[in-house]
């Protein structure tokens, strides 16, 4: 089927919306506003990516399916989609999937920081590259990655406490948004952080948090 023509997604929109969908989740799981435990607050964290990854994984399965349910898709959710995500599984989808895994794999610190480094430090480069980008590395830019290293240092030295950890954290976690073009930086970026930061954090501390 060719593809049709869609209202443009306006990307500031678009990534306001991912920023804030995005950062609800580890903010909950870094300061829950509820009389929840910190397993408790887990547990919810895993069932809500759970359902998460039900709906849009259905969601994505249908429309990949008929044709004409996913131009509808598009037609009313051009804003929250990448035009590129038509023929593909959405970042949504990505994002609940890996977000469930950080959470269930990784101590608590190390999975909100690489939820945070998607959440904000993806952002950042994307708006950055489109903003700023010269210098392009593939489908990125120096500049983007620049962003991304930036916010991500500031995330992981929050959290973490650790400038060590943060500089190496951010400029590996902004290596793996630059090098994700064939996987969904979605994926990618918390999964590949959050290996990379409990190493680290294992390294500096000698503990495993």
């Amino acid at each position: 089927m060719k593809l049709l023509k869609f209202s443009k997604p306006f990307l500031e929109f678009r990534k306001l919306f991912h920023v804030v969908a995005a950062s609800l989740i580890p903010l909950f799981y870094w300061y829950s506003p509820f009389p929840l435990t910190r397993f408790q607050v887990r547990n919810v964290i895993i069932i809500i990516c759970g359902l998460g990854l039900m709906g849009f994984g259905s969601l994505d399965f249908w429309r990949l399916k008929k044709s004409k349910f996913n131009a509808w898709v598009f037609q009313i959710a051009s804003q929250l989609f990448r035009l590129s995500e038509y023929y593909q599984i959405s970042g949504a989808t990505y994002l609940c999937l890996s977000f469930g895994l950080v959470t269930v794999i990784f101590p608590r610190v190390i999975a909100i920081t690489a939820m945070l480094f998607l959440a904000l430090g993806d952002s950042a480069a994307e708006l950055g590259g489109k903003y700023l980008g010269s210098f392009r590395v593939g489908r990125k830019s120096l500049e983007g990655s620049l962003c991304f290293f930036i916010i991500a240092f500031c995330v992981a030295w929050l959290v973490l406490g650790s400038v060590w950890v943060a500089v190496w954290g951010a400029g590996i976690g902004a290596g793996i948004e630059m090098i994700s073009n064939s996987i969904d930086d979605n994926l990618t970026v918390p999964l590949g952080s959050a290996v990379v930061l409990w190493i680290l954090m294992l390294k500096a501390t000698g503990k495993f948090l």
